[in-house]
C-alpha cells in the first residue's frame, strides 16, 4: 500500500500473507476459513479504496493544529507549570 501524508511525503508498506498454514483447514458449519480471509480482505481493499478516491462520506476526521496552536498550548502548560511551582515552593498543597 503506497499512501502520501499531510506534508506531502508518500509512505509504502507491505504486507505478506502467508495462507499456506490455512490449507487443509476447515470449520464444521462456518465456511473455508481461506474464503472467510478473502472476504475480509476484499471488504479492508474496498474501504482503502473510498479513501483514495476521497467520498465525502468516507473522509478520515483529522484534527490539525498549526505551529500557533502548539505555540499557544506550550505557553498555557509553562504560564500552569509556573503557577504550580509558585504554589509548592509557598508550602501550599
Amino acid at each position: 500500500m503506497t499512501y502520501e501524508d499531510a506534508e506531502g511525503e508518500t509512505h509504502t508498506s507491505v504486507e505478506i500473507w502467508g495462507f499456506g498454514e490455512l490449507e487443509g483447514t476447515s470449520e464444521m458449519g462456518y465456511g473455508d476459513p481461506t474464503d472467510k480471509a478473502a472476504g475480509h480482505l476484499e471488504k479492508i481493499s474496498d474501504t482503502l479504496q473510498k479513501f483514495g478516491r476521497g467520498s465525502s462520506s468516507d473522509r478520515l476526521s483529522v484534527n490539525v493544529y498549526t505551529e500557533q496552536d502548539r505555540e499557544k498550548e506550550r505557553e498555557y502548560f509553562e504560564e500552569q507549570h509556573e503557577i504550580w511551582k509558585a504554589k509548592h515552593q509557598r508550602g501550599d498543597s
